[in-house]
This record gives C-alpha cells, sequence and structure tokens, in this order.
C-alpha cells in the first residue's frame, strides 16, 4: 500500500460539467525532481475542446475496467510479491 492510500488520500471528480477543458496532456512523466533529471519520459500537450473530450472519455472507459486497491485486497498478495514489491522500492532510486 502506498503512503497516500494509508493516509486516506482519494482521488475524486466533479460530476457536473461547468467548465470545457481546451486542453490536455497524455504521457508518463512523474512529477518529482528524480524524474525530471534522471529519467526519459514524455508528456503531449493537446490543445482544443475535441481532443480533451475525447481524451477524458478514454480515461473514464480506462477507469470503469480498474478496481481501487485497498489494505483488504492488498492483503491477499503472496509473500514473493511483497519481497518483490520491498526490494524494487529500495533499489528504485538507482533503476
Amino acid at each position: 500500500m502506498h503512503g497516500r492510500q494509508r493516509a486516506g488520500l482519494r482521488t475524486s471528480r466533479r460530476q457536473d460539467n461547468h467548465h470545457r477543458r481546451y486542453f490536455a496532456t497524455l504521457g508518463s512523466v512523474n512529477l518529482d525532481q528524480r524524474s525530471f533529471r534522471l529519467n526519459f519520459e514524455a508528456n503531449v500537450f493537446f490543445f482544443g475542446v475535441e481532443v480533451a473530450d475525447e481524451l477524458e472519455r478514454d480515461f473514464l472507459s480506462l477507469c470503469s475496467e480498474a478496481r481501487e486497491v485497498t489494505t483488504m485486497n492488498r492483503r491477499g498478495i503472496s509473500r514473493r510479491q511483497r519481497l518483490t514489491e520491498g526490494v524494487t522500492r529500495v533499489l528504485a532510486p538507482l533503476l
């Protein structure tokens, strides 16, 4: 479980449509100093209501197929998976 989840952080969005998006971004960039300095990742910025709406529909479709990671469903992972996650967390700064 990530620290954000332990802290009770959840992400939500408003259900109304009181504003329009005129740009959208799609990519893999993480917003931290290590990623900015060491990683070779990219985002693409799109401008225009139509493309922003299409990306939002795609995102919401993906979200409907996803399941929330909770403490309860994390309890079922194997010891091997926990060990792998722990080792990769320690080695992450070197990768």
